[in-house]
């Protein structure tokens, strides 16, 4: 892991003696973002050898370890290998309920909950789960990451998919995507609202109502089971590189372009200690230097971070290419 920058130690970089243009440093970090993406799309070793739907677990498997957040990836990726998609949700299912044998496993169902209709919930689960109990874990952090919640999130979103399949279902999303960009009208509302409609929260489900399953009282309104910055996290980081790398395995040009206008196109994820950390040492945000802030934008400073910082801050920035990277034409 790359280690955290000193933000106080030195404030700025030395590209205060460059006095880059903002479309020269705008093209870098957008050709940075592009090469991140390649980077995950490349480390996700996905095998081609059977075709993309012979790939289906893979993206599977994938959408569970992110789902998981840090705390619980390795379980929930341990949890997708036991109980395969196609046994699952497949037209052969042989697992009759699939969600409730997740939560037995991960030993969530052993703990008395704090309101009557959750309890009720969770008996109906134990019920259903006559397994064992395999990776034990405890809820940890915001309740939004409650496990119970995102494996709850999960199952919806697979059972909406079932259909068509799991990839299919993703393909229809990106061809849909094509479509809107096309248009040019109201793109990012529209993906979005269609990124919201693949992780469906059903106001039968109980645990819409509660923050947690650990929650006293129902939530005000009913919540999402996989909030809008957590649906796009998926999209972003699991979902978008497998296509790429299907698109590039396969010469398919077309669903490329998407791929990567798509994400010019959204928006970003949010401050972290990344992006703070180059936005600050690049002098970002001020007059002349104010970026669009986007995912691009976001992607390629995390990217600057990892590979520029992340090599040549503890020598003093010495060989740092970016400096010479702006004074090229």
């Amino acid at each position: 892991m790359t280690a955290k920058i000193n933000l106080t130690s030195t404030p700025s970089c030395r590209l205060s003696s460059v006095a880059p243009s903002i479309k020269r440093l705008q093209s870098l970090i957008y050709q940075a973002s592009e090469q991140r993406q390649i980077e995950k799309s490349t480390r996700l070793s996905i095998d081609w050898s059977s075709g993309l739907e012979g790939a289906e677990q893979g993206l599977y498997q994938q959408l569970f370890r992110a789902a998981g957040y840090l705390h619980y990836q390795s379980n929930f990726l341990e949890l997708s290998k036991r109980h395969r998609y196609g046994a699952c949700f497949g037209p052969q299912r042989q697992t009759e309920n699939p969600l409730s044998t997740w939560l037995g496993e991960l030993g969530l169902l052993q703990r008395p909950t704090n309101h009557p209709e959750l309890e009720a919930l969770r008996e109906e689960h134990t019920q259903a789960f006559c397994g064992e109990i395999l990776d034990p874990i405890s809820a940890k952090g915001r309740p939004s990451n409650d496990p119970v919640r995102r494996l709850t999130g999960l199952f919806h979103h697979f059972e909406w998919t079932k259909t068509r399949g799991l990839v299919k279902s993703w393909l229809g999303f990106f061809y849909q995507v094509e479509e809107l960009l096309s248009q040019n009208k109201r793109v990012v509302p529209a993906v979005l609202a269609l990124l919201d409609e693949y992780f469906p929260s059903p106001e039968t489900d109980r645990l819409t109502h509660f923050n947690s399953f650990a929650a006293k009282q129902p939530s005000p309104s009913p919540q999402r089971l996989i909030g809008a910055e957590r649906q796009r996290v998926l999209l972003v980081n699991t979902v978008m590189p497998f296509f790429l790398s299907w698109a590039v395995f396969s010469g398919d040009r077309r669903l490329e372009r998407t791929l990567f206008g798509l994400f010019l196109l959204l928006p970003n994820e949010g401050k972290n200690y990344k992006t703070e950390a180059m936005s600050l040492r690049l002098g970002l945000g001020k007059a002349p230097l104010k970026l669009r802030s986007n995912l691009a934008c976001h992607q390629g400073l995390i990217q600057f971070y990892d590979h520029l910082c992340g090599d040549f801050f503890d020598k003093d920035c010495v060989g740092c290419p970016l400096p010479g990277w702006l004074k090229a034409d």
